[in-house]
């Protein structure tokens, strides 16, 4: 095992030296610092932690640790569960929350530049107002970019547009030694020499620390459309994954989560959000599958067909449309893959998101339950057209958010 100095007076000084009033020791340091959202890891409180604002600070820090011998381990927002942000061995935090700076866009290119501290729902949003879209989409939303890109953290979106690592085109590290280099380019194309880059994505922090990221956008779809398939039983719901992709659908993102976990969720949330039954038969597993497009009305062939492959070929069976009233909030349908992080499950469902089997049209959306009984293993398909259209909007009131 390493054997790595304490952390001392004369050394804090110095760190404060390099980042006034933003270092801490002892008991004075966060208690978070000491753990991340998987408690199998345990708590292991810093002896020291430094808040840096810049690539030149972080630099600093680091150089003066390897000079002393003291560890250095790297935290974002902490809401990673791979132990990546742990200090295992005490020394000194280095926390990069405070590196929030969204740097600027290059438009022409579909390029952002970002601090590593910038909040994966801040990055989400701002581009969103710029006409882009950033697909990488991990289910913490209060993660900072800087850890997504180190543990390569992607999300359900991968399934159409591929994994974080897709989107880095550039970074600026700190090396262990305190040096300072950049990897990767903003240009579309660069093939010469070693993929430096690629090593450092979903590294955990063990290479160096990221100071600064150049991330590639793509234009943001016009609509999304979501569909929650309930089956019987988790085999059959995972086989029909394959048949979504061999249909050439594309899908955005695909899910699947058993009852059980469903269960979980809803009991936080104090809110039953999709039936458990259906026509007498419990349901065991569900299928979340959203696809995007530049409209609703671009998008309805691809439901349509979609429908037609999750109710089989049996289309004379019985098929109702029920309206259905409720708040749709897209973000609250990914709840399953939240369990264990209660409270960023609770952040995920800003709105109630609602399926009532009933005939109430009094809602302020609409959409429709397409159920019909195609096996012994397909209980059903939810088809969820959110249509602002069909019925006259108007903003919730305080109480319904």
């Amino acid at each position: 095992m390493a054997s790595y100095q304490p952390v001392t007076q004369e050394f804090l000084a110095q760190l404060e030296s390099i980042a006034p009033g933003r270092v801490t020791a002892g008991s004075e340091v966060n208690p978070d610092y000491g753990r991340d959202e998987m408690p199998i890891y345990g708590v292991h409180p810093p002896e020291a932690a430094v808040e840096i604002l810049s690539t030149e600070e972080a630099a600093a820090v680091v150089k003066l640790c390897y000079a002393h011998n003291i560890p250095v381990t790297t935290r974002g927002a902490g809401t990673g569960l791979v132990g990546g942000c742990v200090p295992v061995f005490g020394g000194v935090v280095l926390s990069t929350a405070r590196m929030n700076r969204i740097l600027g866009y290059d438009l022409e290119n579909f390029t952002v530049t970002v601090q590593p501290g910038v909040l994966l729902q801040q990055l989400a949003e701002d581009a969103l107002s710029h006409g882009c879209l950033y697909p990488p989409d991990p289910g913490e939303k209060l993660a900072t970019l800087g850890g997504n890109v180190s543990t390569n953290a992607s999300g359900m979106r991968g399934v159409k547009y591929g994994a974080t690592r897709d989107y880095v085109k550039a970074m600026t590290v700190v090396l262990p030694t305190g040096e300072v280099t950049q990897f990767g380019s903003a240009v579309s194309k660069t093939s010469s020499g070693y993929n430096l880059l690629h090593l450092m994505i979903g590294s955990e922090g063990t290479l160096g620390i990221i100071t600064e990221l150049t991330l590639k956008l793509i234009p943001a779809p016009g609509a999304t459309i979501s569909l929650v398939v309930p089956f019987a039983d988790l085999p059959t719901c995972i086989s029909t994954v394959p048949k979504l992709r061999h249909s050439h659908l594309n899908p955005q993102a695909i899910e699947f989560f058993e009852k059980e976990i469903l269960i979980t969720s809803e009991t936080y949330l104090e809110k039953q959000v999709f039936p458990r039954v259906i026509e007498g038969t419990d349901v065991g597993a569900y299928l979340l599958i959203t696809f995007d497009g530049d409209s609703m009305e671009a998008l309805e062939p691809t439901i349509e067909r979609a429908a037609t492959l999750l109710l089989g070929e049996r289309l004379d069976a019985p098929l109702v449309l029920v309206p259905v009233l409720g708040l749709v909030c897209v973000a609250g349908l990914w709840i399953c893959q939240l369990i264990g992080r209660p409270a960023a499950c609770g952040m995920a469902c800003i709105l109630p998101c609602v399926m009532l089997i009933s005939g109430d049209v009094s809602g302020i959306q609409r959409y429709y339950y397409a159920a019909a009984r195609v096996s012994e293993t397909v209980v059903g398909v939810t088809v969820a057209f959110l249509i602002n259209s069909l019925l006259p909007t108007r903003n919730p009131q305080p109480q319904d958010k």
